[in-house]
């Protein structure tokens, strides 16, 4: 305790208030990589994806709908001119980045300031049933300021892959071991976003209560208050408000807490058809049109 206030302490004397984006660096344990601790002791080693009922191949595939699925969890969140309950504004998204890389690798995008989330199956866990384990809010606290003297490039959360598997595939269908990548996404997802958002500072809450914005289970929702099982198979999101019962039932607003923790940046722009594409479509149709005209003839 006393370490991590002298922590603390350091925090606010030298990292002041962080003005740029932040990259979580997700490195997916593959075949032959080395194992590697997150700052908290947990160790982790190959992801094991055979157990989940994947063929080795399919890695990439996996990885990447699960990085997919973390991407749609903190950038589509509504905007106020979809749901008036959000608070960022239309055309914004939150401002982080998110890509698969390797420990000891700067990210693939270039950004200066990175951090890595560990994926895969336990070494070191504090019980068999820690699905992830995080040190938060170490990055951003909720006004956005970087609150403890971590250095960059520092490993800062584990998701336990054989945990997950061994906790989810305690329900009837036993739907982690059958090659399901839908639920094996949201499985393994949930609980990666659930860490980087405590290092972003983001409590737990409960499920009763909470507000999302399209009525899905909270991703900062835990087994150790009301979250089962079968929940983590299926998608989830970040909540509007809710409550935290490990803290008296003190109210959270996760997704305002975001917006002060990460701030906000313009969201890319949906892709608009070239001047040739409408020229060619609106003579095709017109065509179409013509010939349509004729054959009634």
């Amino acid at each position: 305790m006393r370490a991590l206030l002298t922590l603390f302490l350091l925090g606010h004397l030298f990292c002041p208030l962080r003005t740029e984006a932040l990259t979580i660096v997700v490195d997916f344990k593959d075949p032959g990589s080395t194992q590697s601790s997150d700052l908290a002791g947990g160790i982790v080693e190959t992801f094991d994806i055979a157990a989940y009922g994947f063929l080795e191949a399919e890695r990439p595939t996996l990885y990447n709908s699960i990085l997919t699925e973390l991407r749609r969890d903190f950038y589509d969140i509504p905007t106020m001119g979809v749901n008036p309950a959000s608070v960022i504004p239309d055309g914004q998204q939150l401002d982080i980045d998110f890509v698969i890389g390797d420990i000891g690798s700067a990210p693939s995008n270039g950004d200066s300031e990175y951090y890595y989330v560990q994926v895969g199956d336990a070494v070191s866990a504090p019980s068999p049933n820690t699905l992830g384990q995080a040190l938060g809010p170490v990055v951003r606290d909720s006004n956005g300021n970087h609150p403890f003297f971590v250095a960059n490039a520092t490993v800062l959360a584990s998701v336990f892959t054989d945990n997950i598997n061994g906790l989810c595939c305690l329900t009837p269908s036993g739907i982690l071991s059958s090659g399901d990548l839908t639920a094996s996404t949201h499985a393994v997802n949930g609980t990666l976003a659930h860490e980087i958002g405590h290092l972003v500072s983001l409590e737990h809450m409960d499920v009763a209560g909470s507000i999302t914005p399209n009525g899905l289970d909270p991703l900062m929702g835990t087994g150790a208050i009301d979250l089962l099982p079968q929940q983590r198979l299926v998608d989830r999101e970040f909540s509007f408000s809710g409550f935290n019962s490990e803290d008296g039932g003190a109210m959270l607003t996760p997704i305002s807490q975001l917006v002060g923790a990460l701030g906000t940046r313009a969201a890319p722009a949906a892709a608009v058809p070239e001047p040739a594409t409408f020229a060619l479509a609106a003579t095709g149709l017109f065509g179409v049109l013509l010939l349509g005209r004729r054959r009634r003839r």
